[in-house]
């Protein structure tokens, strides 16, 4: 099993761009986010420590955890599809945790699709213009001006584990902060069983069967 987590975190840091800059925070920023993972006993998190552009190809269960929300309650986070069919590339937008929920909600979402690459999003409503939203993106080749949006971090005490930390305003909105607290999502990812694991399984399973047909059939003679 240790081994299993061991490829799936080497297969997910290759999907991760390292961010370059000594930090993409601003003003308190990074003393704020770095809080916030003290206060939820991630103190051994070091926030100066992220990467950037999660994107991974990957097949099981994606668990999440809505950790904290420091922005306004209508900001959503949802898991974002990009499935290569044959006539070009198709996004499709899953919202996970809706308008208004609440920190400490927990959901899954299933990654069952080939084809397909998983990376993440939040979405913000006009306060003033309710038919309004925009969307920032974990991948930030599709954000505005390659922006930045989403933070991600390793939990080295558990190989499986994620925090992404989101900033849900764009690069030029009067009221950005750069500080990436207005979302932070725990993200828990359990790979599908391989093929020869599945063999194994079904295996072991008939042999059981096999096993209670003839103790049945040893009680019926007897």
């Amino acid at each position: 099993m240790k081994g299993k987590l061991l490829i799936l975190g080497l297969l997910l840091a290759a999907t991760f761009a390292v961010q370059a800059e000594a930090s993409v925070f601003s003003g308190s920023g990074g003393s704020s986010l770095q809080g916030i993972f003290n206060q939820l006993g991630y103190d051994y998190i070091d926030v100066g420590n992220y990467q950037t552009d999660l994107n991974f190809t990957l097949q099981g269960m994606m668990e999440f955890q809505l950790l904290s929300r420091t922005g306004a309650l209508n900001t959503s986070f949802g898991v974002l599809e990009n499935r290569q069919q044959w006539w070009g590339t198709y996004y499709k937008h899953n919202t996970v945790f809706g308008y208004g929920a609440r920190a400490g909600a927990t959901a899954q979402y299933s990654m069952d699709r080939f084809n397909t690459s998983y990376g993440f999003y939040v979405e913000r409503t006009d306060p003033n213009n309710w038919w309004k939203r925009y969307r920032y993106y974990s991948y930030s080749p599709l954000n505005a001006n390659g922006a930045v949006q989403a933070l991600f971090y390793s939990d080295p005490l558990n190989s499986d584990t994620y925090l992404l930390a989101f900033n849900g305003r764009y690069t030029g909105d009067p009221r950005w902060d750069r500080d990436y607290d207005d979302l932070v999502v725990r993200l828990r990812v359990h790979p599908a069983p391989e093929p020869a694991t599945w063999l194994l399984l079904a295996t072991g399973v008939a042999g059981l069967g096999m096993m209670a047909v003839i103790r049945r059939r040893q009680t019926q003679s007897n």
